[in-house]
Formats: C-alpha cells, sequence, structure tokens
C-alpha cells in the first residue's frame, strides 16, 4: 500500500519540481541551447545536471505582470543575465507571485523579489529593484553568503547616467 500524503505534500513536491525544470531550463539556456532550434518545450523537458542536482543555486525571479519595476529589470539586466558569469554561479528563474511553487519560501510580498535558493531553502532575497548597481552590489552580498566568490563582474553594462535610451 502507497503512502499517504495529504495535499500540502503533494503540492510542496509539485513545486520543487517545477523549480528543478525552471533550474533545468535557465541553465540550458544560458548554455545556448535554446538558440540551437530547439522549441521552448522541448528546452523545458531536457534534463541537466543541474535539475537533477538540486545542490545547485538558483535565483528566483518572483514577478508580476503589471510590475514595472518587473519591466525596468528586464530592460536594464534580463536580457543579458543568462549570458552572464552571475547566470553560471545562480541561473535566473522566474516565477509569477501568485504562483503554488512560491509556498515552499518566505511569504513575497513585493515585485520583483529575488530569491537566492541552494535545495528549495532560501538563503536570502532581494527585495525591489532600484537599479543596476543596487541589484549587483546585493546580489554579490547574497552570493558571497552562500560560498560563492563576491565580486563577479556583470557581464551587462550599467547605463550611463545622463544618457538616452532607445
Amino acid at each position: 500500500m502507497p503512502p499517504k500524503h495529504d495535499d500540502n505534500q503533494t503540492a510542496l513536491a509539485i513545486s520543487r519540481r517545477a523549480i528543478a525544470a525552471g533550474l533545468g531550463a535557465a541553465v540550458l539556456g544560458a548554455a545556448g541551447l535554446g538558440a540551437r532550434g530547439l522549441p521552448l518545450s522541448v528546452v523545458w523537458l531536457l534534463p541537466s545536471t543541474a535539475a537533477a542536482d538540486m545542490s545547485a543555486l538558483a535565483l528566483i525571479m518572483v514577478d508580476d505582470p503589471n510590475c514595472s519595476y518587473c519591466r525596468k529589470f528586464d530592460a536594464e539586466i534580463g536580457k543579458g543575465y543568462p549570458r552572464s558569469r552571475y547566470a553560471a554561479a545562480a541561473p535566473l528563474v522566474r516565477i509569477r507571485r501568485k504562483s503554488p511553487e512560491l509556498k515552499a519560501y518566505n511569504p513575497v510580498i513585493y515585485t520583483p523579489t529575488f530569491l537566492l535558493v541552494r535545495r528549495d531553502q532560501e538563503l536570502g532575497r532581494i527585495t525591489g529593484y532600484p537599479g543596476v548597481e543596487y541589484f549587483f552590489a546585493e546580489l554579490d552580498g547574497l552570493l558571497a553568503q552562500a560560498g560563492v566568490a563576491p565580486g563577479i563582474a556583470p557581464a551587462v553594462t550599467p547605463p550611463q547616467r545622463g544618457t538616452a535610451r532607445t
């Protein structure tokens, strides 16, 4: 007779698998597999060592489609993050604010919120996004606490003050 699970245990197991799948997809995307013409649905299903080994770090971005600061993050960092050395240490996994995957972590009130996690354990978080310099300074601190060398230079260039954006 199989062991009985309540709904909370089932939801937590599903959440862990979904985050592992997202981490695997982020690692594969950072490795450039998506650029080789594989459909996104295939990339999400391919196995990866990071997804199988949940000892890897992940940076979970909790976002909301109506969040102006999430859009600001996307414009300034989002597209360049997967190619950065930060992504090699902690691939970015996006989760919507109301997603059941978040039940495994402390409540998220504001978006964006970035959770640095290892094996489903939250190691730290960055709440909000005031700009490139602040984000990378905070991420350096979180990575240092997780045992990853601080001061990793970002692959994206911070916008210069007083220059027009296109």
